[in-house]
Formats: C-alpha cells, sequence, structure tokens
C-alpha cells in the first residue's frame, strides 16, 4: 500500500487495518481510468458501526482532462440529530446544478491574464487568490442559497487564518485568507482536485502523474538517462 513517494503512509495504514481500526468497503469497481487503462486505487474506508450503514458505492465521469481519479458517492443510512437554525446563509446541496458550476469556472478563469509570469511570491499570491475566489463565485452561482430570508451576512470560513507558499524550501511571508473552506471540509478535496486537474499538462509526455485529494505524486521511466534527465 502506499506509492513509492509515501511508503511509510501505506505502512500505517497496514497496521490500521491488522488492528482493526479501520476497514474497506468491498467493492472492486475500478475508480482510475486514463488511456483505457483502469484499476482500483480509491477505496472507501470507515469504522463500524458507521461503515455496515454504507450502501451504493458508485464512480461518476472524471473531472477535468488530466486527472484519471473518479469521484465516489455512496449512501448512508442514519439519522441526524435535528440542529437549531444557524444564523449563517446556508446552500441546499441538493439542487446544485454542476453544470453552470464548470461553465461559470470557465468564465472566471478566463479573466486571468495567462501572459503574466508567475516569478515572485506576490505573484503566486494574487493567482492563488484568484482561482479560490474563481471557485466560489462558481459555487455560488451552482448552488443555490436558502430561500428563507436572512438579513445576516455570510461569513467566511478562513477568518483570521493565514497561509504560506514553499518554493524549493523557502517560505514566503505569511498573508492572509480572503475565501476558501475550512480544513476538514468535504467539499475541499473536490475543489482542490478541480483546482489542480489540468496543472499536469506541460509535464513531459513520458511522464505519470496522480492528483490526489491531498497530494500530487509524479514517477517516469526511460530506456535512457536523457530521458529520465528531462
Amino acid at each position: 500500500m502506499g506509492s513509492a513517494k509515501a511508503n511509510a503512509r501505506g505502512r500505517q495504514l497496514q497496521e490500521l487495518f491488522k488492528e482493526g481500526f479501520i476497514e474497506c468497503v468491498d467493492d472492486d469497481t475500478p475508480t482510475f481510468e486514463k488511456n483505457d487503462y483502469e484499476v482500483k486505487l480509491d477505496w472507501l474506508l470507515g469504522s463500524q458501526p458507521l461503515l455496515s450503514f454504507t450502501s451504493n458505492l458508485e464512480t461518476h465521469p472524471t473531472i477535468g482532462t488530466s486527472c484519471g481519479h473518479k469521484p465516489l458517492t455512496f449512501d448512508i443510512s442514519i439519522g441526524a440529530e435535528p440542529k437549531p437554525p444557524t444564523p449563517r446563509m446556508s446552500f441546499n446541496f441538493k439542487t446544485a446544478k454542476w453544470a453552470k458550476f464548470r461553465s461559470k469556472l470557465d468564465q472566471q478563469l478566463m479573466l486571468w491574464n495567462n501572459d503574466r509570469r508567475l516569478d515572485s511570491t506576490l505573484a503566486i499570491e494574487e493567482y492563488t487568490s484568484f482561482i479560490t475566489n474563481s471557485i466560489l463565485v462558481a459555487t455560488q452561482e451552482a448552488i443555490p442559497l436558502s430561500k428563507q430570508t436572512n438579513t445576516t451576512p455570510m461569513i467566511s470560513e478562513v477568518t483570521k487564518r493565514t497561509a504560506a507558499i514553499e518554493i524549493e524550501n523557502v517560505l514566503s511571508r505569511p498573508f492572509n485568507l480572503k475565501s476558501g473552506t475550512p480544513q476538514g471540509s468535504p467539499l475541499s478535496p473536490l475543489l482542490y482536485i478541480i483546482y489542480t486537474a489540468d496543472s499536469m499538462n506541460g509535464i513531459p509526455t513520458h511522464t505519470e502523474h496522480g492528483l490526489f485529494a491531498d497530494d500530487t505524486a509524479l514517477w517516469t521511466s526511460g530506456n535512457t538517462m536523457t530521458i529520465l534527465n528531462t
């Protein structure tokens, strides 16, 4: 388990399996598809008794052109205690219009000047904010707000949070986040994959890649050192 870059994580996962803390949903449906190659790479993990309530595990078409991972959906037949009304404006995910999301996101991304070079920390910070805001605008277009009247402004999930960018072991100065999703949000992995789906278009043809919810892995092979060095 685990890739060449993450074998330690794979071994830790195997130990958890042996000790019975987590289990896999017994399903062999391929979750990765690229160039007519299909394989089961992604697994649904959980612990009992929650895992016993899980059913209808399904895969869906890949997001973007370069990421071969298929989104997974499943049902959990379990109820939840009613929560008191929240002062925040809630989203209705059941009526989300994902075609509109993709269309609006494409419109927003067209606003960026592709001739601009990202050769400084400031430029990278501005580009990061631009991408994040574009995703947020598209999300607000595709996921309707609740119909109830609410005059309370929506509170940002990244209020008072900062981030930094690391390039070749050099860390930038911290900067304030203006928008985004909180750590642990189920929407965060989806946004990450959408954000990075086309980032691998410029790599050499002999280099393969994999995009995951929290990581990007690259691997290459060749019969000459010249190919490997490129």
